[in-house]
């Protein structure tokens, strides 16, 4: 696949498909597909419904890329997302099928340890462990606003986030974790490698996430490729992760809800560990690339 974003379009002759991403800048699918006669895939993550979005910036660009992105899909050889969920919404838009090939995760890498490593790592008693970003739709104060609740069950309970993302929503989450004193409950860490994030998800119990949106989630699914459960939102792609797997236990709104979950988690961990061991059996990125393989050959051989 040839990234194109860096490279003339004059230059482009010496390839046989397009394959867009959603991430990449509206306009440039269409310009470029008016200009240069080849098949083409668009590559959907989903967009974040305007409810979740923190600002009127991010709302703008929502808005601008998904009308286009939308009403110009059926301009696309083919349509490709990361879930079922996706999948049925995009079909509105594209007559075609709409391949659904999920994200995958580095086996190698994300799997139960058992070494000394992983010790340096445990921090509280149950650990608790939230990765991804600040962003607002993510809802990690909401994580900080359960501490209370939590640390009056397990009074040496630690929440460990390991995150990324605009400084002054950082310094917001540090400041509610002062003015509600829980501030000794919570550990943040930036600027994780992906052994280190390993050792981490080994140390901790739980998996946790209170995201409003998630087109895929990776991390639930590295989570689980490390045995882990987890306890997440009932929406979108977190939702349908954990009522396929038995892997972990949903909530809705509230901080009781988390705490039963927990509860029942920690209860029957070992069955909760094999049900999230084996759902991430189903993810790998060989089984990503090799579904992406199929559909340019189908293209090809449809040209």
């Amino acid at each position: 696949m040839i990234e194109i974003s860096q490279l003339k379009l004059s230059k482009l002759e010496n390839f046989n498909i397009i394959h867009y991403h959603s991430s990449s800048v509206p306009l440039f699918p269409l310009i470029t597909q008016s200009i240069i006669s080849k098949p083409s895939i668009f590559h959907d993550y989903g967009i974040v419904p305007l409810k979740f979005i923190g600002n009127l910036r991010n709302i703008v660009f929502s808005l601008v890329t998904e009308r286009l992105n939308r009403c110009f899909l059926s301009t696309f050889s083919s349509v490709v997302t990361i879930n079922n969920f996706l999948a049925n919404e995009l079909k509105k838009y594209h007559p075609k099928e709409v391949k659904v090939v999920p994200g995958g995760v580095e086996h190698g890498m994300f799997h139960p340890l058992e070494c000394s490593e992983v010790d340096k790592y445990r921090y509280g008693e149950p650990q608790l462990l939230y990765v991804g970003s600040y962003t607002y739709h993510k809802n990690v104060d909401f994580l900080i606003e359960c501490l209370p609740v939590l640390l009056k069950k397990w009074p040496h309970l630690k929440l460990v986030i390991v995150g990324h993302g605009d400084p002054i929503r950082k310094n917001y989450l540090l400041t509610k974790a002062n003015c509600l004193n829980v501030h000794y409950a919570l550990k943040l860490i930036e600027n994780v490698d992906t052994y280190r994030l390993s050792l981490l998800y080994n140390a901790s119990d739980v998996f946790i996430t209170a995201s409003y949106w998630e087109g895929f989630c990776l991390p639930i699914i590295e989570a689980m490729a490390c045995g882990k459960p987890v306890i997440a939102r009932d929406s979108f792609a977190t939702g349908e992760h954990v009522k396929k797997s038995g892997g972990g236990e949903l909530f809705v709104k509230n901080s009781w809800e988390v705490l039963l979950a927990l509860d029942r988690i920690l209860a029957n961990y070992k069955q909760y560990s094999i049900n999230a061991l084996r759902y991430a059996n189903n993810f790998s990125w060989d089984k990503s690339a090799k579904l992406i393989r199929s559909i340019y050959i189908s293209i090809l051989q449809n040209e």
